[in-house]
């Protein structure tokens, strides 16, 4: 493709939060697998790389930031105030959540474009629904985000995402090592 012309790739497939390619169809490779791989192939050429999902948290983003030059996060953003789709249920807020290979989300293309998809129902559903509690607001998600960045950057001695991608470095860690990571806190409190 950067051969072609085109200045940036997307790698990945099968890691959104409302994904189900890899259960349906066997065919999977995660976001940060793929980018490193097309990454290399990417800097010969000077074009970018994004991440195809898996962001859940900060912590899966800053992985994604240190790999690639953006990545794909609906799940990050569909949890805050902005999301669309918004209703409210027993006095809580929820967002309708669907991946782009859903049933509804592919009969909802198809419907608008029906030049575009002449054999319909022909692809099995890879994508989920759902709803999400919306759990703040967008401005507060991009600041602790870039909190979060700005002081792993300031780990690595990275002054800027570039910097980042070039002395982060990636080290295989085990099951326990990753639950390690992401607790939040040392204690439980008590009510």
């Amino acid at each position: 493709l950067f051969d072609a012309g085109t200045d940036g790739v997307k790698a990945g497939i099968a890691s959104g939060a409302a994904c189900a390619t890899g259960p349906e169809t066997a065919v999977s490779v995660p976001p940060v697998t793929a980018g490193l791989w097309t990454v290399s192939v990417a800097k010969h050429y000077e074009g970018t790389v994004w991440l195809d999902g898996g962001v859940r948290d900060r912590y899966d983003a800053i992985i994604a930031a240190s790999v690639a030059h953006g990545v794909m996060g609906g799940y990050i953003f569909v949890r805050t105030d902005a999301a669309p789709f918004q209703f409210e249920k027993n006095g809580i807020r929820y967002a309708t959540y669907r991946g782009s290979a859903s049933e509804e989300e592919r009969k909802e293309r198809e419907d608008n474009f029906p030049e575009l998809y002449p054999q319909r129902d022909y692809k099995a559903p890879e994508g989920l629904n759902g709803s999400v509690i919306i759990s703040g607001s967008l401005e507060q998600m991009i600041f602790e985000y870039n909190r979060a960045l700005r002081t792993t950057m300031w780990y690595v001695r990275a002054k800027n995402p570039e910097e980042l991608r070039k002395y982060g470095k990636l080290l295989p860690l085990s099951q326990t090592g990753v639950e390690e990571l992401k607790k939040t806190t040392l204690f439980k409190l008590v009510e």
